[in-house]
């Protein structure tokens, strides 16, 4: 049974959401737009840096005018469609693979000692790898 301090902590809590959001719409708009927009131009000066110092070849790594330029191109043409469902495809079929695999085979490494000791240093390492 809730008591009436229970409910007064609650309704305070949700009051200090509230003024948080309150406070939050009230910030100017360049506070919410700088630092999203600052981190795609360092990554933007980053990218065509590497290409000016030619690292790699620059059919592994373009720059920046030749993405664009090929990516107008593309959309241009009326092909850049076929290419994001091509890949939103690839990831959902990966994501479903993963789930379908993943499940099953975490329920048995957690219930089957057995497949726990023989399958987990496999786990273990392969979850020291970065993700895609």
């Amino acid at each position: 049974m809730q008591t009436n301090e229970d409910l007064e902590s609650l309704e305070s809590g949700l009051d200090v959401l509230q003024s948080h959001d309150l406070a939050h719409a009230r910030r100017a708009w360049w506070t919410r737009i700088l630092p999203p927009l600052t981190g795609l131009l360092l990554v933007w000066a980053v990218w065509q840096w590497a290409f000016s110092q030619q690292f790699v070849p620059d059919w592994k790594l373009p720059s920046p005018q030749q993405v664009w330029t090929s990516v107008k191109y593309q959309y241009d043409q009326g092909t850049i469609t076929v290419a994001v469902l091509n890949s939103l495809r690839r990831a959902v079929v990966g994501f479903l693979l993963a789930v379908l695999i993943g499940t099953p085979l975490g329920v048995l490494v957690a219930r089957v000692k057995v497949v726990r000791t023989t399958v987990g240093p496999v786990l273990s390492g392969l979850q020291q790898l970065p993700s895609v």
